[in-house]
């Protein structure tokens, strides 16, 4: 029998969905809302199965905020994969999701020296409602790095600064 923490990196290194469900049940989160999540994300973990870039706009943000608790747990595991690819639409999702519980996870990219995590973050500030991105954006448009300034103005103007 494997323990939550060797379920959860399952997840995050195979997509091994299965895994994250395990992980859930040990660590007493709402399994239902967590498949249910899963389940809207499909889309995401089937293109990635086939070396794929997901295409984020196939969720239903409508069906991912019903399940919101499930959501964010799922995304929290995809942004704290080692895969890019898994990490990246992770970021993709906290986008759609516009939750601020998930502000943590964005600032921690916000600050990386990864240019690509930084970049991430931004855009999914780009998609959340502007209460909560666009201070954080502001904060940012003046980064030392060129292309975090233009992709942080991109986000502002997308929000209708």
């Amino acid at each position: 029998m494997t323990s939550p923490p060797d379920d959860l990196r399952r997840f995050q290194q195979n997509t091994d969905v299965d895994a994250l469900l395990a992980h859930a049940a040990a660590a007493g989160h709402d399994v239902c809302e967590i498949r249910a999540a899963l389940a809207d994300l499909e889309p995401i973990f089937t293109a990635l199965t086939y070396g794929e870039h997901p295409n984020v706009a196939l969720l239903d943000r409508a069906a991912l905020q019903s399940h919101t608790n499930g959501t964010v747990q799922v995304a929290r595991a995809m942004v704290g994969s080692d895969r890019a690819d898994l990490k990246s639409a992770g970021f993709q999702v906290i986008g759609l999701l516009d939750d601020p519980r998930l502000m943590d996870v964005l600032l921690k990219a916000l600050h990386s020296e990864v240019t690509w995590l930084r970049l991430s973050a931004i855009e999914a500030l780009g998609r959340m409602s502007a209460v909560y991105s666009r201070p954080v954006l502001e904060a940012m448009a003046q980064h030392d790095d060129l292309v975090t300034r233009r992709t942080v103005a991109e986000a502002l103007a997308g929000l209708g600064a």
